[in-house]
């Protein structure tokens, strides 16, 4: 903290110390004792909190992101009670507009870091809400079969949602075109022999062991491009089109 301090005075900053907090992140069954963990700014001691709502994101001190779920679920519920309300009144297509700007907005945001650590439970439910939507929008019964009605307003469902923002940092990992900083997320499969394969340039597995880390785009991510059966898709030019493949060839699916 000493050396942040000096950094920003260095560059003409200043942290309001007072209203400054920290967070350990850790397992639930991590003790720690506050008499030891005392963080000072200049004459200010920081208080330990044990979450925080960053950028729009509810992270907790376990990322188990139990708090960002339960804020999910009930904004995505205000928006299918509205647009239950209107279906009465609005044309399917209209009412996709809706869903797409007050329902998956909110689904879609972030999905990258929490979506694929979420517990099946979560993802069931979140699904189920999923589900509500496209029977709203196509004006079917509440247990009509769902997924002709994804297919034909083209919207896909959570699980492929959550494995298309996967596989979209994967293709901008190996088109090289995310940020510097994240250009070291994975390695190449040449980083680690000199043959020339098919796949050289593809990233390999993390090797992580926690089952945070697994579970997440950084453990998923080199599996999934991986296992990849139609060649159309790696071989997409852009992020546009390699959305747009994805999307026809999950939806023919339905």
């Amino acid at each position: 903290m000493t050396k942040l301090t000096q950094w920003f005075n260095a560059n003409k900053l200043s942290l309001n110390s007072a209203k400054s907090e920290f967070i350990v992140f850790g397992p639930k069954n991590l003790v720690i004792d506050l008499d030891l963990l005392k963080v000072k700014v200049e004459e200010n001691f920081l208080s330990k909190i044990e979450h925080v709502k960053f950028l729009g994101i509810h992270i907790n001190e376990h990322l188990d992101w139990s708090m960002h779920f339960n804020t999910l679920i009930s904004k995505i519920s205000k928006g299918i009670y509205l647009l239950n309300s209107v279906k009465k009144f609005l044309p399917s297509h209209a009412l996709c507009k809706l869903y797409y700007s007050m329902i998956y907005s909110y689904m879609n945001y972030g999905m990258l870091i929490w979506g694929s650590n979420l517990k099946q439970a979560q993802k069931n439910r979140l699904f189920k809400l999923q589900k509500k939507c496209v029977r709203i929008i196509g004006k079917a019964y509440y247990n009509d079969p769902s997924s002709a009605l994804f297919k034909k307003f083209k919207i896909l469902k959570l699980e492929d949602i959550i494995d298309l923002e996967i596989l979209k940092f994967v293709f901008k990992y190996i088109d090289s075109t995310l940020p510097n900083s994240l250009m070291e997320t994975y390695k190449r499969n040449c980083m680690m022999h000199n043959y020339d394969t098919r796949n050289r340039n593809n990233p390999r597995s993390h090797g992580a062991k926690s089952a945070l880390v697994k579970n997440s785009f950084l453990g998923l991510g080199p599996s999934k491009w991986n296992d990849i059966k139609d060649t159309k898709l790696t071989k997409c030019k852009n992020i546009s089109s390699f959305v747009n493949c994805f999307k026809k060839i999950t939806l023919e699916k339905y």
